[in-house]
């Protein structure tokens, strides 16, 4: 598929937090304010997140996580052929799409809070997800529950989709981890030491899961994320966990 080109002006104004950026772009001869984190408006473009996340802002995201993920998966020799993976936060893909491309991983179901992502995965990218879920994580419906159980995820992962109060909140991780298959990956992207109210409780449950010997850390170091509106670099975590069982592990 072509991509389209946009004519995109970001945000003047200075000092402004990573939940309140906001872009311009024109679309079709009409002048839109769109804020960087409506992903229901965002997505209704083809390539529009692209353009402005990675083309305008630098992001980095899921090329610095492959390379870590590529490199770690190899040191525990993990057989990326029997990866089962789910995706929480997809949205239209990119970090689906390099998981396949860089790290080797072929059977990746998405999830996601919004319709118009899922339309948006399977018009930007058709056939990369096995499944793609419509789904509030923290109120999945009996049915999803029981589907989503049944497909014994031995990985489950997310890329910048925490944070903010427009992305994935603790009780939703708290599902996710429920999820997994002991024995399983957890892949965590979050921002460290910032004062929003939802990064702050994300990191001190993954402490807790550490602690508690819930989630037994593989790995953890920082990775370049993307520039904000004044061109800062934004970092966040990449965490590794695999959950604690005794008797079974993705690990060889």
């Amino acid at each position: 598929m072509i991509k389209e080109e946009y004519k995109i002006k970001l945000a003047e104004k200075k000092q402004i937090s990573q939940g309140e950026e906001y872009f311009f772009v024109d679309i079709r001869g009409e002048e839109k304010k769109i804020g960087l984190h409506d992903y229901k408006t965002i997505y209704k473009y083809p390539w529009l997140y692209e353009a402005v996340v990675y083309d305008c802002l630098g992001c980095k995201t899921p090329d610095e996580m492959c390379n870590i993920l590529d490199k770690l998966f190899s040191d525990l020799n993990i057989d990326r052929e029997k990866l089962h993976m789910l995706e929480i936060g997809a949205g239209s893909g990119i970090f689906a799409s390099k998981l396949v491309e860089r790290v080797g991983i072929g059977d990746i179901s998405g999830l996601d809070l919004y319709e118009v992502a899922k339309i948006a995965a399977e018009r930007d990218r058709p056939n990369l997800y096995k499944n793609y879920y419509v789904a509030d994580l923290t109120d999945l419906s009996p049915d999803l529950l029981k589907e989503l159980t049944r497909q014994q995820f031995n990985c489950i992962g997310v890329a910048s989709a925490t944070g903010w109060g427009n992305h994935i909140p603790v009780g939703g991780f708290e599902q996710a981890f429920d999820l997994l298959i002991q024995g399983g990956l957890f892949i965590f992207h979050v921002k460290p030491f910032d004062p929003d109210p939802e990064c702050i409780a994300l990191n001190r449950w993954i402490e807790h899961k550490i602690e508690s010997k819930q989630l037994i850390l593989r790995h953890k170091q920082p990775a370049f994320h993307r520039y904000n509106m004044e061109g800062d670099e934004i970092y966040y975590d990449v965490i590794v966990g695999v959950k604690n069982d005794s008797t079974e592990s993705v690990e060889n």
